[in-house]
C-alpha cells in the first residue's frame, strides 16, 4: 500500500487515515510504519529531518522526489 503524503512548503506528512483498514482495526500508522522510513532517510539523505511522528523536513526539492518515489 502506498503512503499518501501532504506537502507544506519543504515537509512531507504522512496522512494518519492511510492506513484506516476498518476491516482490520490494528491496522493503524504507528511507530512500526514509520521506522523503516526513518532508517531509510538516515542511511540516504542525512540532511532530512523527522520534525514530528509523521512529519518530515527537507532541505532540497531533489530529495522530497527521491523519497516520494520511494515512499508515495
Amino acid at each position: 500500500m502506498a503512503m499518501k503524503w501532504i506537502r507544506d512548503g519543504m515537509e512531507l506528512r504522512v496522512l494518519d487515515h492511510t492506513f484506516a483498514d476498518y476491516s482490520n482495526p490494528g491496522y493503524i500508522l504507528n511507530e512500526a510504519l514509520m521506522d523503516p522510513i526513518q532508517a531509510w532517510c538516515w542511511n540516504t539523505m542525512p540532511t532530512v529531518r523527522r520534525t514530528a511522528f509523521n512529519t518530515f523536513r527537507f532541505e532540497r526539492e531533489e530529495d522530497i522526489t527521491a523519497f516520494l518515489l520511494k515512499w508515495g
